[in-house]
């Protein structure tokens, strides 16, 4: 009940019962008042919780941006295999931290695959990133994507994916060099760039 009907209820009774309920109702809105200002009061143990969390967060991210940069070494030194296993462990660890570490990581992950040639997984976890668009459509991604369909000859998709990708980014098509592609990815987008 608001005070104002505590209040009313308390003049209706006897005048002694009136002032010891309008006492009570008071003495509990002032405690429920004091609750509520210590709990928006910053206490040593609050701003101790923040700052933990703060230098929590700094690590984990520290952490996930030296996997990356591991992965991707193993990736540019044609160590595929070291390189997929860096990626997923950066894609587990990363998916609290940041998604756009996560979503390179999975980009990492399914080129990797595809470098080792696991084409069917790659062009999976492809598909997943380019539909899953949880950072909008990469049209690099969505050009992998349209490669490596293009090399399993699903040569429709892979036209029709494409043709989204290089109209975003025009500088796709032929002669434009992706970073963080591998030879195998390379060599293929060459050939679908002769056939266009």
């Amino acid at each position: 009940p608001t005070s104002r009907g505590v209040m009313a209820r308390a003049m209706a009774m006897s005048p002694a019962m009136s002032a010891a309920t309008v006492a009570r109702s008071s003495s509990r809105r002032r405690l429920l008042i004091a609750m509520n200002s210590a709990a928006l009061v910053p206490t040593k143990s609050n701003s101790c919780k923040a700052a933990q969390t703060d230098e929590a967060f700094e690590a984990a991210l520290k952490r996930a941006e030296q996997t990356l940069n591991e992965a991707d070494t193993f990736f540019a030194s044609g160590e595929y295999e070291s390189a997929y296993e860096k990626y997923t462990e950066l894609v587990r660890s990363s998916e609290n931290v940041s998604i756009v570490l996560n979503e390179r990581a999975r980009f990492g992950r399914a080129c990797a695959l595809y470098e080792q040639g696991r084409d069917r997984q790659a062009v999976i976890l492809l598909e997943d990133l380019v539909l899953r668009r949880q950072l909008g459509l990469d049209a690099e991604k969505a050009a992998a994507l349209a490669v490596a369909l293009y090399a399993m000859k699903r040569d429709e998709e892979a036209e029709d994916i494409y043709a989204t990708a290089t109209a975003i980014m025009p500088k796709l098509t032929k002669g434009y060099v992706p970073p963080r592609w591998g030879p195998r990815l390379l060599a293929a987008k060459d050939r679908f760039d002769r056939l266009l």
